[in-house]
């Protein structure tokens, strides 16, 4: 996912050579006041290459995917019981 590219409005964006990941949406719940709850979960990550030019409402880069490298279990476990407690309690 990335940031909105830079309008008039709005001056910060994601510089060249970040990295943002893939989103699959898996649920999606409208609230009462025109906000909404978005379940998604990482698909691909990949580095922004640069923005391209859209007329469309969204962003739209070019990029280049790739793989990250094994990540220690115990290290991926106590941040997976992290995002559990911050976001599901």
């Amino acid at each position: 996912m990335l940031t909105p590219r830079p309008t008039r409005k709005t001056t910060r964006c994601l510089p060249h050579g970040d990295v943002g990941c893939v989103a699959h949406i898996l649920t999606t719940q409208s609230l009462p006041d025109g906000r909404s709850d978005i379940l998604t979960t990482g698909e691909q990550r990949f580095v922004l290459l640069e923005w391209l030019p859209t007329t469309k409402p969204y962003a739209m880069a070019r990029v280049e995917e790739f793989s990250d490298t094994q990540a220690d279990v115990s290290e991926a476990e106590g941040l997976l019981r992290m995002s559990v407690a911050t976001f599901c309690a």
